[in-house]
């Protein structure tokens, strides 16, 4: 083997290999009514590497896709925007209804139950992860 082979094989496994530390279950998007123009999306996040944060979602068919949070608050519940969601190390981050979740703003189109929707979720440490979310009737998930 020529010495100029001998370093480049070196040189590349002597690379470090990033193993991909996040893991996504349980994603789901609410179908929606005709005429909606918001809708719902949730997901299990698992972060077996070092914390990290949401910082964005990229999705071409909403004016926005935002981050949401809720509060309770003198027995009213009410919808609060992120600016990004913390996903810690070691631990589940949940997004479910009721709780923190994404929204769709300004639709185009509604979603259909039997659809599945491809969402660019974009990590601080991470980078880029395409996750597919299908769409449900949310009578279903009970």
């Amino acid at each position: 083997m020529s010495g100029r082979v001998l370093v480049v094989l070196l040189v590349f496994f002597s690379l470090p290999v990033r193993a991909d530390t996040l893991t996504f279950s349980n994603a789901w998007i609410r179908a929606t009514p005709p005429g909606a123009v918001t809708a719902a999306a949730y997901v299990d996040i698992t972060n077996t590497g070092e914390d990290d944060t949401l910082l964005a979602l990229q999705w071409e068919g909403a004016g926005q896709l935002e981050i949401h949070t809720i509060e309770h608050r003198d027995g009213m519940m009410r919808m609060l925007r992120q600016d990004a969601l913390p996903v810690p190390s070691g631990q589940l981050t949940q997004l479910a209804p009721g709780a923190q979740h994404f929204m769709f703003v300004d639709l185009a189109r509604g979603f259909a139950a039997g659809d599945s929707v491809s969402l660019i979720l974009i990590f601080q440490q991470a980078g880029e992860r395409k996750v597919s979310f299908p769409v449900v009737d949310a009578r279903e998930q009970r």
